[in-house]
C-alpha cells in the first residue's frame, strides 16, 4: 500500500488530455513537437482552427489551458500540469465556466482568423459548417454564419472571401485574398 502511494506521488502525465467517451484521456502519443501548435497539428488541426483559452483565476484543478475549435466551445485538448494524472468532465467544465463566447470572438478576432484562414487555405467549408452546425453546401457558394455575423464565400471548398453582415456593429467590404498564394 505504501509502495503504491509512493509510485502515485512520483507519477507524471504528459499533461495533455483529449476528449473521450468517458470524459478525458491522457494523450500518450510520441509527439515530435509538444508546443500548442504541434499538438494541434498532431490531432489534425491547423493553427487557424484552434483557439486557446486560459483562465488564470482557475488554478485549483491543475489545468493550464484548453484548446477549442475556433468559433466554438468544442474541446480539442486540455493542457494540464504533469502532476495531473486524471481529468474529469466536472474539472474541465469548472475551468470553462468563465469562457465568454461573445468576448472571445469579437469582430477583430473573427476578421483576423478568417483572413489568416484565407491566406493559409486552412478554413474549409466542411470544417466551418460542422462548427456552426450548418448543412454542408456546395464547394463554391456563399454561406451565412449568423453566430459570428459573417457571410462567407467558398471556392473549391476553401474560404475565399467574407463580409460582416451586422450594419450596426460592423460593416465592411467583402474581404478577398488571392487563392494563388
Amino acid at each position: 500500500m505504501v509502495e503504491s502511494s509512493i509510485q502515485n506521488i512520483k507519477a507524471k502525465s504528459s499533461g495533455i488530455f483529449v476528449p473521450s467517451k468517458n470524459g478525458f484521456r491522457e494523450l500518450t502519443d510520441d509527439l515530435s513537437n509538444t508546443s500548442i501548435a504541434g499538438i494541434a497539428k498532431h490531432l489534425g488541426y491547423h493553427d487557424d482552427q484552434v483557439y486557446i483559452f486560459h483562465d488564470y483565476s482557475e488554478i485549483e484543478f491543475g489545468i493550464d489551458s484548453i484548446a477549442v475549435e475556433v468559433f466554438s466551445t468544442n474541446i480539442i485538448f486540455v493542457l494540464a500540469k504533469s502532476s495531473v494524472l486524471h481529468l474529469d468532465e466536472d474539472e474541465v467544465n469548472n475551468f470553462m465556466k468563465n469562457f465568454d463566447y461573445n468576448s472571445k470572438y469579437e469582430s477583430m478576432m473573427i476578421e483576423d482568423t478568417l483572413l489568416s484562414g484565407i491566406k493559409n487555405k486552412s478554413l474549409k467549408i466542411g470544417f466551418l459548417c460542422r462548427i456552426f452546425d450548418i448543412e454542408h453546401k456546395p464547394w463554391n457558394d456563399y454561406i451565412l454564419f449568423e453566430k459570428i455575423g459573417v457571410r462567407a464565400f467558398f471556392v473549391n471548398g476553401y474560404l475565399a472571401a467574407f463580409e460582416f453582415i451586422d450594419e450596426e456593429t460592423r460593416r465592411m467590404p467583402l474581404k478577398k485574398m488571392s487563392l494563388q498564394s
